[in-house]
């Protein structure tokens, strides 16, 4: 991945979203977790799993250019968090999200939301799950 900041995040936006779905999942890799991402159709609003020792870790990829995220996002990863019993959730977004969305998020204490600026940190000061 490119050193310099901007080139990073045009880098990020433009990845073919299957590989960028790979690319989120290398840092829960990085940190000594078994991770993989699911298929590319059919994923049932996952698009990769971890395994810590705490517990089960889904992930949502969102590569969007332009469009923020909004609550109706966060309010549908609630329900697939409820379905597969997880330990904590992440909505990973080369944009940003909304205050419906983060007010809704906030009231689940298990969904992580990583818009841009915390993407473009896991690059520099590295991830912690």
């Amino acid at each position: 991945m490119p050193e310099d900041e901007k080139a990073l995040r045009e880098k990020l936006l433009y990845m073919d979203p299957f590989d960028f779905e790979l690319h989120v999942m290398n840092f829960f890799k990085e940190c000594g977790l078994p991770a993989w991402v699911t298929k590319r159709s059919n994923d049932h609003g996952i698009d990769g799993f971890a395994k810590h020792p705490e517990g089960l870790i889904i992930v949502q990829c969102k590569r969007y250019t332009e469009n923020p995220i909004g609550p109706g996002v966060v309010r549908e990863f609630k329900g697939v968090l409820e379905e597969n019993e997880v330990w904590r959730g992440y909505i990973v977004t080369t944009s940003y999200f909304t205050d419906g969305a983060k007010d809704s998020a906030s009231k689940n204490r298990k969904i992580f939301l990583k818009d841009i600026e915390s993407l473009t940190k896991w690059h520099y000061e590295g991830f912690s799950a």
